[in-house]
């Protein structure tokens, strides 16, 4: 490459637009714990709101993947609320918490997003087989 033609290449790079980073609202959306839940809570247990609600296909994600090992039986979920069997957690651990359960949504996302354009792409094999168009 000339000297012309690498300075050319140069000028085009410093004149590039910044890369854009995706802010929509499905990116941004993290798992939080948002409260304590009092009415759900007890001299063992302590509850805690999520945002988004818990579910139980999240947190079985979160305890075989990301919370450490041995702690799985401590967690379950009772109508979108994360349960702990424990009492004095301190907002570190309830930030952990949270960072678990935020990795677990993203791979319970990401293998539903799979999984759908599989089964779509299995049902247009079949509409092409059959020689019909897919509705």
């Amino acid at each position: 490459m000339s000297l012309a033609g690498e300075s050319e290449s140069m000028e085009r790079l410093a004149n590039r637009e910044p890369r854009r980073i995706d802010f929509s609202p499905d990116r941004l959306n993290l798992m939080q714990i948002t409260k304590m839940v009092g009415s759900h809570c007890d001299d063992t247990h302590t509850a805690f709101r999520t945002e988004p609600p818990l579910t139980k296909e999240v947190l079985d994600c979160a305890v075989t993947h990301f919370f450490p090992a041995g702690l799985g039986d401590m967690f379950s979920t009772k109508d979108g609320l994360l349960m702990v069997a424990r009492v004095g957690i301190p907002n570190s651990t309830v930030q952990d918490y949270a960072r678990y359960l935020t990795s677990a949504e993203m791979k319970v996302r990401k293998q539903q997003a799979t999984d759908g354009k599989k089964r779509q792409d299995g049902l247009q094999d079949r509409a092409n087989e059959s020689g019909l168009p897919l509705e």
